[in-house]
Order: C-alpha cells, then sequence, then structure tokens
C-alpha cells in the first residue's frame, strides 16, 4: 500500500539522517583535532622564531666582543 511504501521511505530517510550525521561528528572532530596541531604548530613556530632572535643577538654580541 501506499502507506507503507511511505513509512519505509520515511525510514530510509530517517537513517541516512542519522548516518550523514553521525559522519558529520566524525569530521567536526576532524577538524577540532586539526585546529589543536595547527596551535601547536604555531607555538613551536614561536619558539623557533625566539629561539632564532636569541641566537642572532648572541651572534652580534660575539661580533663585538671579537671586533674589541
Amino acid at each position: 500500500t501506499d502507506e507503507s511504501i511511505k513509512l519505509k521511505e520515511f525510514q530510509d530517510q530517517t537513517r541516512e539522517i542519522a548516518r550523514i550525521s553521525q559522519e558529520m561528528m566524525q569530521i567536526l572532530e576532524i577538524l577540532q583535532n586539526i585546529q589543536i596541531m595547527v596551535l601547536e604548530q604555531g607555538n613551536l613556530l614561536d619558539c623557533i622564531n625566539y629561539n632564532l632572535e636569541q641566537s642572532q643577538n648572541y651572534i652580534r654580541q660575539g661580533n663585538k666582543q671579537l671586533i674589541q
């Protein structure tokens, strides 16, 4: 009957929506993990940059001492 066909279609759509919702949650988790990694890498880059600046300062000071 038409009602049983409509009910089956509704159930199929409901299952598909649930599957899509679950996949979207998985994608959200992946994106959150990527965000954490990007932040961690940004912190690491800041640390590297700081160390490079410190190295430049030490080299300048060393050059000044060599000149004297």
